[in-house]
């Protein structure tokens, strides 16, 4: 283009340039396209090596724009402001002292503004490093120690495979001595009995994230200047938190233990920090989804916590079990060469020897099985979870629930899948059950709910039915059974539901002018939770601050109330105020969106069929 020219006083060529001395790849950028946007750090996109293998980051420029090796890699390190508040600094004081069961701990001062004064304790073991004979074994407490323990950084990170290296990625070391929690807490008087805590469960597809993505200086922003404690943890990940061999070898859901741990942890030491034991509330998203909703199911959590967020996952999701993890288990054997193995206990024991690096994966490019969708998943084992999702959550504890989703919550997933009708009516028949009567009528009724294929020929029309149908089938659908399932249940206890539909394009980074349909997808209230970028950067304009304000307002409103509106005898700081789902009003929810509404049909009645459609194959098998 002529700007082009302008810029760099070159012409435009008609040939593909020369590729850049270094593993990336140079793509052409839109005629359309922005160069100064596309000079600044939000520049970052994916595509696939190869099918079904990882993601890898490449750079993209303007074609001709002749920039070499040297050059991108100094792009590509250069730090940007993506947050509601600024990184570790080189300055930063220590944190007052704090006396732990354990033994005394020392951190990091983050926020000093006069009176308003917030402490940081990072990588505080709540378990012993589970190593060695400790390797698969459920997690045990930690030991203690004499010296002031040094909470001025973060913990390892868990085992598992390096995927996302680059920008808000680049993680830290990796290690099974990753059972650590951080503790972010305000300095002054706490109100009378102590701060309300909230507990965060990183999700990742149980293979892969850490505590450390989701901010230190921006929890302290956003959340406990709100007057609320916040503890962020870590789990065993992959088969080194979900191996299991069916029988008392090797003890099942290990990551779920080690959760429940650090939820023993904070009810021995939270006080110490100003945080109420007895006003804990936990919240997770995508598998942290899962795994809340779990723990608030669980016999073995019971007293730990109060109240409960999932978030773009729950316990109810298909994807939350594999049908087959003993098999899988088995099969990853083989691939780490132990080749046979004379009962249970001496495979754990070949197990044992080897190498952390053997465990390594992720959530992308998992060789699966019988029709799983994720490697490793929780399972029913007769102990964590003594019986079916379904029969633990009709005599689970009461728990106040606040929970939600995006507005497109597959989107995310589909980035690189080609949308066409036949994917459509693919998604379409998968949804539906086999034994379900007269299936083939009620897959084309379930087709119309979403498209007229017979009409419709648009390629827009046709990609967003394919990111509703899978969102609905993967998400959405197991959030409204989750929520009839607990208003039946527990009668009287408040249930709140969300959709996030707010959404700064500038979040997709360049991924805007490529997608057809632009909408917020899974995880993309976390930036308004925790006032900080977290895939991809970009700078919070003054809506995205008020989103911010509004959205975190309402869960520490939650956490410190059991109600997102704030306490019952004031009126709420929400622009609108927020309704609770009911057994008569089991799909009425809340939009967060640049309007602030409440809305009773739950996205337009489409989940609402597809869990009838699991009834009547319910009662086809009765």
């Amino acid at each position: 283009s002529n700007k082009l020219q302008k810029l760099t006083g070159k012409k435009k060529k008609s040939a593909r340039p020369a590729q850049p001395r270094c593993s990336r790849e140079v793509i052409e950028a839109p005629e359309d396209a922005n160069i100064e946007e596309y000079l600044r750090s939000e520049h970052i996109l994916f595509h696939w090596t190869r099918p079904q293998q990882l993601l890898t980051p490449f750079v993209c420029f303007p074609k001709g724009f002749g920039i070499d090796a040297d050059q991108i890699a100094a792009f590509e390190e250069k730090p940007a402001s993506h947050s509601m508040g600024s990184s570790q600094s080189t300055s930063v004081p220590d944190s007052r002292i704090v006396e732990t069961e354990y033994g005394k701990v020392q951190g990091r001062r983050l926020i000093s503004e006069g009176d308003r004064q917030v402490d940081a304790f990072q990588g505080i073991p709540f378990a012993k490093a589970p190593v060695g004979e400790l390797r698969f074994k459920k997690p045990q407490p930690p030991d203690r120690w004499d010296d002031i323990f040094d909470a001025r950084k973060w913990g390892p990170r868990a085992v598992q495979k390096d995927v996302f290296t680059f920008g808000l990625w680049k993680s830290g070391p990796k290690s099974e001595d990753c059972l650590r929690l951080n503790v972010f807490t305000p300095c002054w008087i706490p109100p009378e009995g102590g701060f309300a805590v909230m507990v965060f469960v990183h999700g990742g597809g149980f293979a892969m994230g850490d505590a450390s993505v989701y901010g230190d200086r921006s929890i302290c922003e956003t959340l406990c200047l709100k007057d609320v404690v916040v503890v962020t943890i870590q789990y065993r990940l992959g088969y080194l938190g979900f191996w299991t061999t069916g029988d008392a070898a090797c003890p099942s859901n290990l990551g779920l233990w080690d959760q429940t741990a650090a939820l023993q942890w904070i009810q021995l030491n939270i006080e110490a920090f100003g945080g109420n034991k007895d006003n804990v509330t936990v919240m997770g998203q995508s598998a942290g989804g899962v795994s809340v909703d779990l723990l608030a199911i669980s016999p073995h959590s019971t007293g730990l916590f109060h109240k409960v967020i999932p978030m773009g996952g729950c316990a109810s999701a298909k994807w939350a079990f594999a049908p087959s993890m003993k098999k899988v288990c088995e099969r990853r054997a083989k691939k780490v060469k132990i080749q046979e193995w004379s009962s249970s206990e001496n495979l754990m024991e070949q197990l044992r020897a080897l190498p952390s690096s053997a465990f390594e994966i992720s959530m992308f490019g998992a060789d699966l099985i019988d029709g799983a969708d994720l490697e490793c998943t929780p399972v029913i084992d007769g102990d964590f979870l003594p019986s079916s999702v379904d029969e633990l959550r009709k005599s689970a504890p009461a728990k106040p629930m606040m929970t939600g989703v995006a507005k497109l919550e597959a989107l995310m997933f589909l980035l690189m899948v080609k949308k066409t009708a036949g994917k459509v009516r693919k998604a379409a028949t998968k949804a539906v059950p086999e034994t379900v009567p007269n299936r083939e009528e009620e897959i084309e009724n379930l087709i119309r709910e979403y498209i007229d294929l017979d009409t419709v020929k648009g390629k827009k029309a046709i990609h967003r039915a394919l990111h509703e149908v899978h969102s609905d089938f993967a998400t959405n659908a197991a959030t409204l059974k989750m929520i009839k399932d607990t208003l039946a249940a527990q009668p009287g206890n408040p249930v709140y539901s969300y959709v996030f539909s707010y959404l700064n394009p500038k979040s997709y980074g360049p991924l805007r002018w490529y997608l057809s349909v632009v909408e917020a997808t899974h995880g993309m209230e976390l930036p308004y939770l925790f006032g900080k970028a977290l895939m991809l950067k970009f700078d919070f304009n003054e809506k995205d601050r008020e989103m911010c304000d509004i959205f975190s307002t309402a869960f520490t409103n939650f956490a410190k109330y059991g109600n997102p509106n704030g306490p019952v005898s004031s009126s709420t700081v929400l622009p609108v105020e927020w309704e609770a789902a009911s057994i008569e009003h089991s799909e009425r929810h809340y939009i967060f969106d640049k309007e602030f509404r409440n809305e009773d049909s739950y996205f337009n009645g489409r989940p609402s069929k597809l869990l009838q459609l699991r009834e009547l194959t319910i009662e086809e098998q009765k």
